[in-house]
């Protein structure tokens, strides 16, 4: 029997604010920790869009706090 493959993907957060759910991970500290225990549990494509660690905005060219999250 071939051995069935599995792709797994996470979009972190989109543009849900932590007031909807206060795990949203903000800023790459919190991106860069759930993202770790994601590819713990088998994690192989990760979507993110780089936020503001204190109020969650987008940062959508801060090239940066991408770099950081990685």
């Amino acid at each position: 029997m071939a051995e069935k493959k599995l792709i797994i993907e996470a979009a972190l957060h989109e543009l849900a604010p932590k007031s909807v759910n206060p795990n949203i991970p903000y800023g790459p500290e919190e991106v860069a920790a759930d993202t770790a225990a994601c590819f713990a549990e088998g994690l192989s494509f990760l979507h993110i869009h780089a936020r503001d660690p204190e109020t969650g905005d987008e940062l959508w060219t801060d090239a940066d706090n991408y770099k950081q999250s990685i």
